[in-house]
């Protein structure tokens, strides 16, 4: 009786963990203020010579969402690719970077403008519309969709 009851609670968890599609901390696929202004600081020193709006994608190579959210990103990345420039961040290898930045769960992507402050940030597994309204959000200066 206790190993069918164990077996259920891990079931039941990691369909809590796939449903809410981020590694760590407890948000899901969601739009979350722009950080406090020491991260600010930290993505500034990203700012891009073409002071074009970037997006900073925070990911681990371990983490399932993030492999998902690279797949949605590819595709959008070449069509918005002359428009907004894009980083990839392994909080693995940048830990002080993600760090400051505030990333408590992966994946988070940042968006900022062409001055580098940031604009407003997702955290988790987020759709191809969703990250299409939000770059032309980022596109038309104000906080995403």
């Amino acid at each position: 009786m206790k190993k069918s009851r164990f077996f259920s609670l891990i079931v039941c968890m990691t369909a809590i963990a796939i449903t809410f599609g981020s590694c760590g901390g407890n948000k899901n696929s969601q739009t979350a203020p722009a950080a406090k202004p020491d991260s600010t600081t930290s993505m500034k020193k990203m700012s891009n010579a073409e002071k074009v709006p970037m997006v900073v994608d925070f990911y681990a190579t371990w983490c399932g969402p993030c492999k998902e959210l690279a797949k949605v990103m590819k595709p959008i990345e070449a069509e918005y690719g002359s428009k907004i420039e894009f980083k990839r961040i392994d909080i693995d290898q940048e830990k002080e970077m993600a760090e400051e930045a505030g990333i408590d769960a992966v994946p988070t992507l940042i968006y900022l403008d062409a001055d580098g402050n940031e604009i407003t940030r997702t955290v988790g597994l987020i759709s191809a519309d969703e990250l299409k309204a939000n770059l032309d959000g980022l596109l038309r200066g104000n906080k995403g969709k």
